[in-house]
């Protein structure tokens, strides 16, 4: 299990193991994690075949690079049964994310996750917050059976052009928010 006290953290691609892990930030806008580079996934599960299993992942911010970026800040591939929960997406003045969430099971399977109290308010140069799109891998790299608990998704600029992209996606729940 990993814990990241309040601060400000400038990272590049986390990467978790095929196996459970606990990452909590002390608390959403005191433990920021922020791209040090343009077009960075700031978290993701390892590059090889395998799932990470029952992680719980969340508690923290994650900011944009200042010259944004057209990734995902969060790559879901490759976890199952796993808990996102109060994730924040920041701007960094008017640049954001693609979105907060990258769920598309291209390359690994992504299925039975929750992704909780996911907030982006008030923010600039985010496209989506949850995007499911796979790119038209084709059904079998769909994300299935998936959970979406009470967003907060408010007050944002234009840039926001869809909060929650599930066109290729299979039994998505969104309850509350």
């Amino acid at each position: 299990n990993l814990y990241a006290p309040d601060g400000g953290y400038l990272v590049d691609t986390v990467y978790f193991p095929n196996r459970a892990i606990e990452f909590l930030g002390a608390s959403i806008g005191g433990t920021i994690f922020q791209a040090r580079t343009v077009n960075t996934v700031v978290f993701q599960k390892v590059a090889s075949a395998g799932v990470s299993d029952g992680s719980v992942i969340g508690n923290f911010s994650i900011k944009a690079h200042a010259s944004g970026s057209t990734t995902g800040a969060i790559k879901c591939t490759g976890f199952r049964n796993s808990i996102f929960d109060r994730i924040e997406g920041l701007s960094n003045g008017t640049a954001g994310f693609a979105s907060l969430y990258d769920i598309a099971a291209h390359p690994y399977l992504c299925y039975s996750n929750t992704w909780s109290n996911a907030t982006l308010n008030g923010q600039d140069g985010w496209t989506k917050v949850f995007n499911f799109n796979n790119n038209s891998q084709g059904a079998a790299y769909n994300c299935n059976v998936g959970l979406i608990l009470t967003p907060w998704i408010v007050d944002n600029t234009a840039d926001l052009t869809l909060a929650i992209d599930a066109v290729r996606s299979a039994k998505i729940q969104v309850l509350g928010g």
